[in-house]
């Protein structure tokens, strides 16, 4: 199993003395200066999309193309994403249009059925469905179909092309208008782009945000700040159903939305039909909504199932010595399934892993890599042996002729072994600093909780503090929780303070700690609040014992 690197990103010890310096260490430690619109961020109204980088020309042509469309009532298809962005975008512009009288639907493409994206294909099967559909709208995708819209222009079609991603090729691309940013998710740029003429559910571009791990900073962080409040108290049915069937907490926070309501609606995308979800976002109807959001918890469980049949398929075929580079193949794995598995892979092994649906004449894989190692320019040297390749540095999807898939394997890891270090192969912990007993307090949980809303780019605070072990139990029905109680022995007895920490998952810890023994801790403190009275509690991410690693599975 994989070992945590602990990686100190200061070499500074906080305690009473140099309190004040946190608040810039922890700034500092996420590429940021001092600066109050970190903390204070403004709210997404006083940004525009110029500041997005959008192009002035663009918005105009796009609007005035929506105007001309409204007026002649030309039919409209909005073709979106099988994921939580495309269905938030597809919403925000879907209800923004249709209840303002344009004549528009939306079309999600079906994973296995459509593949991503606009194709050729795609655009010949809409325009034979609706033969009078004048305007293609497509919205977090677009940017680099090429070949789809200079399709749709032959077949009559105008293009507005709303997207988010990184553009791939030089060619340019046809489309009338196109409403292009990096800065922001898809339905981060549909909230401003809508803001012309509507005042689009900010709530949602906080959901699309957060489920599309964009940076947490700048004009995200506006979005999340003021949107996650909106998002909490919405009025749509289906999410509310989707919050109480869930068992979210209020207050709403950034984890609830991206590791509890985001994977319920990308089910739907994985392994089911992408429409539901967005009939869940939209539905006004309370009966119905309770139905969809029961629905994604059924489909977000069988999905949980295929992870963990998926992941004792891949531990068997990796056995006892695992390469530099995992790939496990199976003609059953489920396409939707792949880059949660070899997600899961990377986090057990800390190396790159691939994991490879076997189909009858085409296979399709997904990969995840660790950091240093470029998993998408790895895949691309082997490009002569794989029919489509694309990501980022950490991510990568591809497709390959089932025949080739054992001479892909072989080349793969004999390019491993040459080139792949070894030191690489682990995952870090990355810790703001180390502190003193002196400045464990709810002073530390009210900065750490200034910082919020975290995520991507502004990770939870993680500090280090060496302690002394008062206390040791176990929680939970099967003991799979660690709860310790903590001293700092330098204070003398008459003011020493004891602390709460619990380790979710970590319970099989316990047998190693005793009372009295030193402990190195890797914590975020937060503030439990019961009956008005605000106590401390710090939660365990990582253990170390008298100069000895523990095992490190979380």
């Amino acid at each position: 199993m994989a070992n945590y690197r602990w990686h100190l990103l200061t070499k500074t010890v906080v305690g009473a003395n140099n309190r004040q310096e946190l608040a810039k260490i922890l700034l500092r430690n996420r590429g940021l200066e001092e600066d109050n619109d970190f903390f204070y961020p403004p709210h997404p109204d006083k940004f525009s999309l110029a500041d997005l980088g959008v192009d002035k020309q663009m918005v105009e042509k796009s609007y005035a193309r929506l105007n001309k469309a409204r007026q002649r009532k030309e039919e409209i298809i909005i073709f979106g994403d099988y994921d939580v962005d495309g269905f938030v975008s597809t919403a925000l512009v879907w209800e923004n249009l249709y209840y303002h009288g344009w004549h528009i639907l939306p079309f999600l493409p079906h994973r296995l059925r459509d593949g991503y994206g606009l194709r050729p294909e795609a655009v010949h099967r809409l325009k034979d469905q609706y033969p009078h559909l004048k305007l293609l709208l497509t919205v977090d995708n677009g940017i680099s179909a090429f070949a789809a819209v200079e399709e749709a222009k032959k077949l009559g079609l105008d293009v507005i092309v709303l997207d988010h991603h990184l553009r791939l090729g030089k060619q340019d691309l046809a489309a009338d208008a196109v409403i292009h940013s990096e800065t922001v998710s898809a339905g981060g740029l549909a909230w401003f782009w809508l803001r012309h003429w509507f005042r689009p559910d900010l709530g949602l571009a906080a959901l699309s945000t957060i489920s599309d791990v964009m940076p947490l900073r700048g004009v995200n962080r506006s979005l999340v700040k003021f949107g996650l409040p909106i998002l909490a108290n919405t009025k749509r049915v289906g999410l509310r159903q989707l919050f109480q069937q869930a068992g979210v907490r209020f207050p709403l926070d950034t984890y609830q939305v991206g590791f509890i309501i985001a994977p319920r609606l990308n089910a739907f995308g994985r392994i089911a039909e992408p429409m539901d979800a967005l009939r869940l976002l939209c539905t006004q109807k309370i009966h119905r909504g309770s139905e969809l959001a029961r629905l994604a918890n059924e489909v977000n469980n069988q999905r949980q199932q295929m992870v963990v049949s998926g992941i004792e398929k891949a531990r068997r075929q990796i056995g006892e010595k695992p390469d530099k580079i995992l790939v496990v193949a199976d003609k059953n794995y489920h396409r939707g399934i792949l880059g949660l598995i070899s997600a899961r892979l990377l986090e057990a092994f800390a190396r790159p892993a691939l994991a490879i649906q076997i189909g009858k004449e085409v296979s399709y894989g997904s990969a995840r890599s660790v950091e240093g190692i470029d998993i998408t320019r790895f895949l691309q040297r082997l490009g002569n042996l794989l029919l489509e390749v694309g990501g980022h540095e950490k991510a990568a999807g591809f497709s390959l002729l089932t025949k080739n898939l054992a001479r892909f394997q072989k080349e793969l890891q004999r390019l491993a072994k040459s080139e792949i270090d070894e030191r690489l192969l682990r995952l870090e912990r990355k810790i703001d600093c180390r502190v003193g007993g002196d400045v464990v307090d709810l002073k530390l949980a009210k900065l750490t909780a200034a910082m919020a809303p975290f995520g991507e780019g502004n990770p939870q605070p993680l500090f280090w503090w060496s302690a002394r072990v008062a206390g040791v139990e176990t929680l939970g029905q099967e003991h799979q929780h660690l709860k310790l109680q903590l001293f700092d022995d330098r204070v003398p007895l008459e003011k020493r303070r004891y602390f709460k920490a619990l380790g979710f998952g970590m319970g099989e810890k316990a047998a190693n700690i005793m009372p009295g023994d030193n402990l190195d801790l890797l914590f975020t403190p937060k503030i439990d609040t019961w009956q008005q009275k605000e106590t401390l509690t710090l939660y365990i991410r990582d253990l170390r014992l008298s100069n000895k690693q523990l095992t490190t599975d979380n």
